[in-house]
């Protein structure tokens, strides 16, 4: 399959040299049999699995650029909450499937903070160069086999309908764009893929959608809540 990830973590953060916006937003997911999936991967079967994590970028503001630029990725933020993971013990987070937002209930998100940290914060969209940059962070088991991916968004002038983007070019509903190929972060208790999703419109708000495609082992379903 195209598409498929095999990415080493990266050095750079986001909680330096951006303004993190004081709204903390949930993650739309869902953890569905990839076979469902509209244009379904080829040779789906019942051990392969999606995980769609869908956000809403706010508009930005007026930018006398094109494509004005947001922080590479999530990696530092992604390495506290795998430290945080390792120190809750949660042995059922290793099947775990679905957004990081999902884990601020959680014992990780108390570990997060006895350390001054916040999943809601540091992952909510933030405001950089007049562009309005959203990380999207999905968590999969452990033991899974990820095959591919796909990056989508769309927006209202485009009646909603989810259009699939090139990492690192602009999606075709324009001014926006996904800064790269999803980044693979693992751990011995937690297993992440992340990318950033830059709007630079200033009046339309968009959905950006990231959709994780892997495999477990027969018999083996992945848990959608912890």
């Amino acid at each position: 399959m195209r598409n498929v990830v095999r990415l080493p973590i990266a050095a750079t953060g986001l909680v330096a040299l951006f303004m993190q916006l004081p709204t903390t937003v949930l993650a739309q997911e869902s953890t569905v049999s990839a076979c469902s999936i509209l244009d379904a991967p080829a040779g789906c079967n019942d051990r392969m699995w999606a995980l769609r994590v869908t956000l809403t970028a706010p508009n930005g503001a007026y930018v006398h650029v094109p494509d004005p630029g947001c922080m590479n990725d999530a990696s530092n933020e992604v390495a506290k909450i795998i430290q945080a993971a390792v120190a809750a013990a949660q042995p059922q987070l290793t099947l775990f499937s679905g957004p990081i937002s999902k884990l601020i209930a959680t014992p990780i998100a108390e570990q997060l903070k006895s350390q001054g940290g916040d999943i809601g914060r540091l992952f909510s969209p933030y405001a950089r160069n007049g562009a309005l940059c959203v990380p999207l962070v999905a968590v999969v088991p452990v033991a899974a086999e990820v095959v591919g991916f796909r990056l989508l968004a769309t927006d209202g002038p485009n009646g909603n309908v989810m259009k699939r983007c090139a990492p690192a070019a602009e999606c075709p509903i324009g001014w926006s764009k996904f800064q790269a190929t999803p980044v693979e972060a693992k751990g011995a208790a937690i297993r992440t893929y992340s990318t950033i999703f830059m709007n630079w419109s200033h009046d339309r708000s968009r959905q950006a959608q990231m959709i994780i495609f892997y495999k477990l082992p027969a018999g083996e379903k992945p848990l959608t809540e912890i």
